[in-house]
């Protein structure tokens, strides 16, 4: 016997079981989850067939197996069948499968479809086919109880019981004139009934259940089995007028989308034998045997020989032509790359703009910034050293000294051609910030974003106001950078008092009206021969933030001003520390 067909688990599935009145009973059933779902009606095309095959040529035998698993299971199934099925019936008419059978293991169901002489084997119509007897034993598996169905046309009798010493399934054929009487069938169904050990209630209960025949055909099941099958189906219940006929169509759907393959065997039976597929040889063998084809296989390979060389040549040639062009491509890329080396190279090669790029970092320091170094290396950075300081009577100042470097760092950080703008140490000395800087070289060819173009605005309309003059001589110099924020000794600081006696007559000299570079004010001097006048603490309160700050800035320089006697100095550091802290407290919301 061939080796049985795994059929693939459809989860929908139509089934069909032919009435001997010519009115067939079609029936859809869905698998879902652990139960099935039953459908009468709808649009059943394009779904998978399944049909009951003829009751009076169903053959069926019954036994008990073990539940090893599927793949012993089947070999044991096929082993079986060999032995208890005709040998003359085909391989794709037998169907070997198991039924489980809950506390008594599982039940070999053996079937077989057998031929007749007048059917043709030479089309399959795709179709599956199941045995009626199988149909049956499925019902009988799911409770104990008893099920027949009986044909009086054709002379069929099938019974199946099922009870606590096992299960069996029975086909009988008989003369239609038996088959037909309650008393036959009563005693075929008391015979199994007592096999299996199941009471005679059994038997009455099935033949009490059984409806009326249509067309001689009868069939009967047990209330537990009819039980058991309203549950598992739903949409079909053993108390509907069509019950008895959708009976058998409703089991061999179960059978068909079973999940366990070896109950799905009993389902696969065929009509016909499956077309089997050549392979590349037989279909040659066959193309070959025809003489007409062998005339045009010696005609094609003749042609083949003569023109062969020509078509090698043609081909050579194309794919020199198609390697031509890609070496052509290749080389055009190759000179591009080349001469984008040698910009690249060129470019290496050059100097970076070093004047550009100075003006452009001196450019973006805010006023009172100043710059002490600016140092480039090979590797792109650049450090930037200096301070932060406001001269004493200088410009006002609208904030700290400190926010001077915050600034500087975000008009680095915009001029577009450096980035990483990063501030590696912040120093207050004094009035002043010391600061060192580093930042990576971007672009260095690009244009920079400065923050202001003094071509626009002179620097002294920037300090003081419109109206400034860039030209006149500034009324306070700045001091010394050595001498204000503690630098080492050198040539600025070996200065004789003289020459510092000398500068300041020279700046306080330059004291007038012509060489002020502030615009005109109406509110008068603010200090006497260089030294702030006394400030009153009405006054300090009636100044706002930037004026407190300016008069802070005036008056904390001129306290370290060694010119001034120390009663001078002292009264201006207590007004510094009055407007610092009247600042503080304008700033803090007071």
């Amino acid at each position: 016997m061939a080796r049985q067909r795994e059929t693939q688990p459809s989860q929908r599935v139509v089934a069909l079981d032919r009435q001997s009145d010519g009115d067939d009973v079609r029936v859809m059933l869905e698998r879902r989850g652990d139960g099935y779902q039953l459908s009468t009606t709808g649009d059943f095309d394009g779904v998978p067939l399944v049909r009951v095959a003829p009751w009076e040529r169903s053959l069926v035998r019954c036994r008990g197996v073990d539940d090893l698993p599927g793949e012993e299971l089947a070999s044991v199934l096929q082993i079986l069948g060999d032995g208890e099925l005709p040998e003359r019936v085909p391989a794709h008419r037998r169907g070997c499968g198991a039924v489980p059978v809950e506390g008594q293991g599982r039940t070999a169901l053996l079937t077989a479809w057998m031929p007749t002489a007048d059917e043709s084997g030479s089309v399959d119509d795709g179709s599956l086919y199941t045995p009626a007897p199988a149909a049956r034993g499925l019902a009988v598996s799911l409770a104990e109880g008893c099920v027949f169905g009986s044909d009086a046309q054709s002379g069929v009798l099938i019974v199946a019981a099922r009870g606590p010493e096992g299960m069996i399934v029975r086909s009988l054929r008989e003369s239609p004139d038996v088959v037909a009487t309650d008393a036959h069938v009563e005693q075929r169904l008391r015979e199994a009934a007592t096999a299996v050990g199941l009471h005679e209630d059994e038997v009455r209960s099935t033949l009490r259940s059984a409806a009326s025949p249509w067309e001689g055909r009868r069939v009967g099941w047990s209330p537990r089995i009819g039980a058991s099958l309203s549950r598992l189906v739903r949409g079909w219940s053993e108390t509907d007028s069509q019950a008895s006929r959708t009976f058998v169509a409703v089991c061999a759907g179960m059978l068909a989308v079973h999940p366990d393959g070896t109950v799905r065997a009993l389902a696969s039976l065929r009509r016909d034998q499956p077309a089997e597929r050549k392979g590349v040889g037989d279909r040659v063998n066959s193309w070959l045997s025809s003489r007409r084809h062998v005339v045009l296989a010696c005609i094609v390979c003749l042609l083949v020989l003569l023109f062969a060389p020509l078509l090698s040549a043609k081909a050579r040639e194309m794919l020199l032509t198609s390697k031509v062009g890609r070496a052509e491509a290749l080389r055009e890329r190759y000179e591009a790359d080349a001469r984008l080396a040698a910009i690249y190279g060129q470019l290496n090669e050059r100097v970076w703009p070093m004047s550009k790029m100075l003006a452009e970092v001196s450019a973006a320091a805010p006023v009172h910034v100043v710059l002490e170094s600016v140092r480039m290396d090979s590797n792109a950075q650049i450090d930037i050293e200096g301070f932060v300081q406001v001269a004493p009577g200088g410009p006002m100042l609208e904030d700290p000294p400190e926010t001077l470097l915050t600034r500087y760092e975000s008009a680095l950080n915009e001029l577009g051609t450096l980035g990483s703008v990063t501030v590696v140490r912040r120093e207050i000395v004094g009035d002043s910030v010391e600061f060192q800087v580093t930042a990576r070289v971007r672009n260095a060819t690009a244009r920079g974003n400065l923050p202001m173009d003094f071509a626009d605005m002179p620097l002294a309309e920037v300090l003081y106001g419109e109206g400034a003059s860039n030209t006149a001589t500034p009324i306070v110099a700045a001091a010394s950078t050595s001498t204000s924020r503690g630098r080492p000794s050198g040539p600025s600081s070996a200065r004789s008092t003289e020459e510092r006696a000398s500068r300041d007559s020279a700046i306080e000299g330059g004291r007038d009206a012509s060489g002020d570079r502030r615009p005109t004010s109406e509110s008068g001097p603010a200090s006497v021969d260089g030294v702030p006048t006394p400030i009153s603490d009405a006054d300090i309160a009636a100044l706002d933030r930037g004026e407190l700050l300016n008069q802070w800035r005036i008056r904390n320089s001129a306290s370290r001003d060694e010119k001034n006697d120390a009663e001078t100095r002292a009264r201006l550091k207590e007004e510094a520390d009055k407007l610092i802290a009247r600042y503080r407290e304008v700033g803090s919301g007071g």
